[in-house]
């Protein structure tokens, strides 16, 4: 979308992911700065149902009735939720959780970014297998680290 795009995300794109069971996924990005508003959206297609869900707006999901669900607002999950993972973290340290249950799920989440950004440089389709297969050391800047 620009001549010249910077930062650590394209201005827009669309990764589908494609699971053994028959599960499609589908992100979606846009961060362009036109006044149209932020959007990045993920739209998940089941056999009776598929769900709209994002970073803001409202999350629902949509089908045959025994699968439909209202939803509601997911409201602005980098200001709210930063809120409610700070009150969580708070929460856990007071009552000595160390249990961290997001902790499996956020790695997950983001190896399958990883993965969605490789294929996408790569400009062709990508399985896990051959993702890990290649064995690749992502460089971690950590000189602004603080103790």
């Amino acid at each position: 979308a620009r001549r010249d795009p910077h930062g650590d995300s394209d201005d827009g794109f669309s990764l589908t992911y494609e699971f053994e069971n028959g599960l499609v996924l589908n992100h979606r990005g846009e961060h362009i700065r036109n006044s149209h508003g932020f959007n990045c959206n993920v739209t998940v297609y089941g056999r009776e149902a598929y769900m709209v869900t994002g970073y803001t707006g409202e999350t629902a999901i949509h089908g045959q009735e025994s699968a439909r669900y209202e939803g509601g607002a997911a409201g602005d999950l980098y200001h709210d939720g930063a809120e409610r993972n700070i009150a969580a973290f708070h929460q856990a340290v007071l009552e000595g959780d160390t249990s961290n249950p997001t902790l499996a799920p956020s790695i997950a989440s983001n190896y399958a970014a990883i993965l969605g950004r490789d294929a996408i440089i790569k400009g062709e389709p990508l399985t896990w297998d051959a993702m890990l297969a290649e064995e690749k050391a992502l460089d971690v800047n950590l000189s602004e680290m603080r103790e």
